[in-house]
């Protein structure tokens, strides 16, 4: 597997044959909590930036890649469990699906938290981090 044209394959522990889950150039990889999906992204190296839509999410199990949702999904990111992805949507809209392939709700909208200014999403218990190139924005979150 060269890194001009990739395809994710995990193995079993017991040494089976690897089996491709995403084909394509999905360089931005994370599993569900747990681990009953994969989540592919993509990342254009040379403009250092997300790229728009690209995200998939496809079972471990087998099955057909669906997008995260429909429209625009950038820096999306597993919460702590379940199957629910929050990502950023133009312009500084951070926004959730319940499952892949879901209707996303709005959790935070500010115009400041755009693609170029933002690094990465992290969803932890209770709260989501949505760190910039300025001070991180935390979104409190009641279960």
């Amino acid at each position: 597997m060269g890194w001009g044209e990739p395809k994710w394959t995990p193995a079993d522990l017991d040494g089976d044959e690897p089996r491709t889950l995403l084909d394509g150039e999905y360089n931005v990889l994370s599993f569900s909590a747990d681990g009953e999906y994969l989540l592919g992204d993509r990342y254009d190296l040379e403009a250092s930036e997300p790229v728009p839509g690209a995200a998939r999410v496809v079972p471990v199990q087998g099955g057909d890649a669906v997008p995260v949702t429909l429209g625009e999904v950038t820096y999306p990111a597993w919460g702590p469990r379940g199957h629910a992805i929050v990502y950023l949507a133009s312009p500084g809209t951070v926004r959730v699906v319940g499952r892949p392939g879901g209707e996303p709700k709005v959790l935070h909208d500010a115009p400041r938290l755009t693609a170029a200014s933002l690094d990465e999403i992290y969803w932890v218990r209770g709260a989501i981090v949505v760190g910039t190139g300025e001070a991180p924005v935390v979104l409190t979150l009641s279960e």
